[in-house]
């Protein structure tokens, strides 16, 4: 029973030293080459389904999933913008999403939640990895209040101008006698 245990665990080690060094898209372009793209989808889709936080949310009570559409912002070539919005109600913010037909363009340097950023550590992440086929990149998901902004700062990198657009993704619990939004339940 043990042996069945560290076998999953030494093949992951084996397989991160193999990988160590490689990109993402040249590690999926070695898988592609292997397993067709649909097959792979749905086997993504399926791990996607039972792993993420996202897409399969355990929320105690009566926690709801909302989202906060970010509308639609020119950011001129080679610029920036600040994109603020107001939640109606408190907001649990969990997960940016942008379009990865805007998204290539686009640098996010900064989500924050009044003046709290939400991200672990200062630095630009290009948009690509927050595009709606990328598993989900989980926010530090602070508390929202009707009073507070959410701003997303962008950074346009194409030389020409181009609409950024994108939806925040959270949760509201309207049971909690505080107001506050509940946590997620971790899904392992």
């Amino acid at each position: 029973m043990d042996e069945m245990k560290e076998e999953p665990s030494k093949f992951k080690r084996s397989l991160a030293a193999l990988l160590e060094g490689h990109s993402n898209e040249c590690i999926l372009d070695a898988i592609l080459k292997r397993i067709p793209e649909a097959d792979l989808c749905q086997a993504m889709l399926r791990v996607f389904e039972r792993q993420n936080t996202v897409m399969s949310p355990a929320f105690p009570g009566d926690a709801i999933m909302c989202a906060i559409g970010l509308g639609s912002t020119l950011v001129y070539g080679v610029s920036s913008a600040n994109i603020d919005v107001q939640p109606f109600e408190d907001f649990h913010l969990d997960r940016l999403i942008i379009s990865s037909a805007v998204a290539k363009y686009f640098l996010v340097t900064d989500i924050k939640v009044g003046g709290e950023s939400q991200f672990q550590s200062p630095g630009c992440i290009p948009g690509l990895s927050f595009a709606e086929n990328v598993f989900a990149i989980k926010l530090k998901g602070d508390m929202v209040r009707p009073s507070q902004f959410i701003t997303v700062s962008v950074t346009n990198q194409a030389p020409n101008g181009c609409n950024f657009q994108g939806v925040l993704i959270g949760h509201i619990d309207r049971n909690w006698p505080s107001g506050k939004a509940a946590a997620l339940e971790e899904v392992a």
